[in-house]
């Protein structure tokens, strides 16, 4: 994720920031910030969006400690 901090234009910079990363909440399945980011409706109108992880991605990407 570091790789991102440098540019302004990713949506993953932000959950970079402590304050939105403690803003983090999860579904039983994935984690996700509810409105960080935006999308096109069906009608094609811009609306607020959950970042989330895909859950598969999130267990290659983990291990114990």
């Amino acid at each position: 994720m570091q790789g991102y901090a440098d540019k302004e234009e990713s949506i993953f910079r932000k959950i970079l920031d402590k304050d939105t990363f403690a803003q983090t909440r999860t579904d039983g399945r994935t984690i996700y910030w509810d409105g960080l980011t935006e999308m096109i409706d069906y009608d094609g109108e811009i609306i607020s969006a959950p970042l989330d992880f895909c859950p598969d991605v999130l267990f290659q990407h983990s291990s114990l400690t």
